[in-house]
């Protein structure tokens, strides 16, 4: 570790930016989801991308936040 620097510190920022990724990748793969099922109504969206992102591993919450943000850049 870095002088300054305490464990605990270091373990906190290596989460946030694992975190950050982990939901940046979410998003990506969300909106490429969302284009392929865009003609189907917006429950079997929500469904199918959201199976599709739990299959991957992510996290309900991390799901639902991806879904929405991607929801913003897809409509």
């Amino acid at each position: 570790l870095s002088a300054g620097v305490s464990e605990n510190d270091f373990a906190e920022a290596l989460d946030s930016l694992t975190n950050e990724s982990e939901l940046e990748l979410a998003i990506e793969l969300a909106e490429k989801r969302l284009r392929s099922v865009s003609n189907l109504p917006y429950e079997a969206q929500q469904r199918r991308v959201s199976a599709f992102l739990g299959r991957r591993g992510f996290s309900q919450g991390l799901i639902s936040e991806a879904i929405r943000k991607a929801r913003q850049q897809v409509n």
